[in-house]
């Protein structure tokens, strides 16, 4: 029951069905309604330093909320993080068997595939420089906008490919390669730039990754970006063929920016303590960094620097050792995970493809603030998952060790 409103708490977030019943009220209702049988059970957190660093990134925020110089709106920014840090706690509870997780992972795999195909229908080829973000159901949701679109299909594009790798049945082995397929289809569609600088940089982590494979890796991605660029439309091609190059000039998006990301480094430096304000980067753009020529409130289109010039340099600094734990956590997953002779089971594949989804996380922030967004509560979410079905499931014992490998295997296996 409590996996069923997992799923549609995600529909909602990902399709935005909320927009059609009650809104907000509706999902905030889930969210309790989820909750309250998950605390009625006592439950117990497996330790990590995951755990911590997560915690303690969120500490810091709050307490520079006072500090803000428009304390509501920063407030109502920590409900939402809040919100997000509670929908990634439920899943991590719901979530606590390799089943409920399989079952969980292909949904959601079968909602980036919806809004790819949804996407595409209203796709219209005569529209040479149109750009597209989510459409329909998905329009309303954090995904309408391109860049965010191809973020997300990015994050879920490493998931499908190591699910297909894991499965030996052709059928969904079939199913998982369409899925990477119309995902890779939908970031073309975006024309997001950061998008593809993403994607290329996902497909190279994971061939480096493959160890003996990396041939075959290499060539099936030579395949994908030649594709990519004999069937895709004119007007892609020219695009990002701007990434670099004389097209990258004033009244271009590039070069504004970078612009953007000279003020974020800016305000980090003039509040180094405890930053301009959670969620108040525009407004500080808008009145007091923008540049002479652009008196609009814009994003920091860089969730790095959003993070530090909202919340200062303390901030930062845990939201980077954050991300450094997440690979931490998995790589020492993994490490158990091969000394118990679990290298071709399902959670072994699915932390190789939380550890590229962060990749693919970590490259695209680079273009967007989207720090809260659901993407890295939910990698962060099914991280603790897999430690917890580890210890609950399969019998691996939390030992403290002298290199900080919270999880071994009980006994080594042939």
């Amino acid at each position: 029951m409590l996996l069923f409103g997992i799923l549609i708490l995600y529909s909602f977030i990902y399709l935005g069905l909320h927009i059609y019943f009650l809104g907000a009220k509706l999902f905030l209702i889930l969210n309790l309604i989820l909750l309250i049988p998950i605390l009625l059970q006592r439950p117990k957190i497996i330790p990590s330093r995951l755990n911590f660093s997560l915690l303690l990134m969120l500490a810091v925020i709050m307490v520079s909320v006072p500090f803000s110089s428009y304390i509501r709106i920063s407030f109502e920014f920590l409900i939402y993080l809040l919100k997000m840090a509670l929908i990634a706690f439920v899943t991590y509870f719901v979530l606590n068997s390799a089943k409920k997780m399989t079952i969980f992972l292909w949904m959601w795999l079968a909602y980036q595939f919806a809004i790819v195909m949804n996407t595409m229908t209203t796709l219209n080829m005569s529209e040479a420089a149109g750009r597209y973000g989510a459409t329909g159901l998905a329009e309303y949701s954090f995904l309408g906008d391109a860049n965010d679109f191809a973020l997300a299909l990015n994050i879920a594009l490493p998931v499908a490919f190591y699910l297909m790798l894991q499965t030996r049945n052709k059928i969904f082995k079939s199913l998982l390669a369409s899925a990477g397929i119309f995902i890779i289809i939908g970031i073309v569609v975006s024309q997001s730039r950061g998008g593809f600088i993403t994607l290329i940089s996902t497909m190279i982590f994971i061939i480096l990754s493959q160890g003996k494979k990396r041939v075959l890796g290499l060539t099936i991605t030579a395949f994908v970006v030649t594709g990519i660029f004999v069937l895709a439309p004119a007007s892609y091609v020219e695009r990002m063929q701007t990434i670099t190059g004389p097209a990258l000039e004033k009244g271009d998006t590039g070069y504004g920016r970078i612009a953007l990301w000279k003020a974020g480094l800016k305000m980090m430096i003039d509040h180094p303590i405890t930053g301009v304000g959670l969620g108040r980067y525009q407004a500080a753009y808008g009145h007091d960094y923008h540049r002479k020529e652009d008196r609009k409130w814009r994003v920091a289109h860089n969730s790095y620097i959003s993070m530090g010039a909202e919340t200062g340099i303390a901030g930062f600094l845990l939201y980077i050792y954050l991300l450094y734990t997440i690979f931490k956590e998995n790589n020492d997953l993994r490490k158990s995970l091969r000394a118990a002779g679990m290298e071709k089971h399902f959670i072994y594949f699915l932390s190789k493809a939380l550890t590229a989804a962060l990749v693919a996380y970590c490259v695209g922030t680079m273009f967007l603030t989207a720090w809260y967004y659901i993407h890295i509560y939910l990698i962060i979410a099914l991280t603790l998952a897999i430690r917890r079905i580890m210890v609950e499931e399969y019998g691996f014992e939390i030992q403290d060790s002298k290199d900080k490998i919270l999880i071994k295997a009980p006994m080594m296996t042939d």
